[in-house]
């Protein structure tokens, strides 16, 4: 933990996120999730603008976030 910090002292300081937040990382998540999808697909002269993109770590993520 950081600064050796208990679990305890950790637990106590965590806080929810913002539902506006969550929505922005649900959002860009989503998008990693179909560049992912898009770049399997293989489409001819497919060319994504976020380079190295892992469809599994994109599926946890939006699992996780929704």
């Amino acid at each position: 933990m950081i600064n050796d910090e208990s679990a305890t002292e950790f637990c106590a300081s965590a806080r929810l996120r913002s539902e506006d937040e969550l929505f922005d990382a649900a959002y860009e998540i989503q998008e990693f999730h179909v560049v992912a999808l898009q770049r399997r697909m293989s489409r001819p002269n497919y060319q994504p603008s976020v380079s190295a993109v892992d469809e599994g770590v994109a599926r946890e993520r939006h699992h996780a976030i929704n």
